[in-house]
């Protein structure tokens, strides 16, 4: 899915989206390529999810 329509779906812009997922690369909750997002901690992830 591109990320301009994953973006819509969740209501931001692709722009917040990229910065969005680059800082969880970043934090290594994720991993990032070509046409793919790859979980690497889920852990990470909830906790993030908590915390909002």
């Amino acid at each position: 899915m591109p990320q301009e329509a994953l973006a819509m779906m969740l209501g931001v812009t692709r722009q917040t989206l990229s910065k969005e997922l680059n800082a969880l690369a970043k934090d290594r909750v994720i991993g990032s390529g070509y046409g793919r997002i790859e979980l690497r901690s889920l852990e990470a992830l909830q906790r993030l999810g908590s915390a909002s």
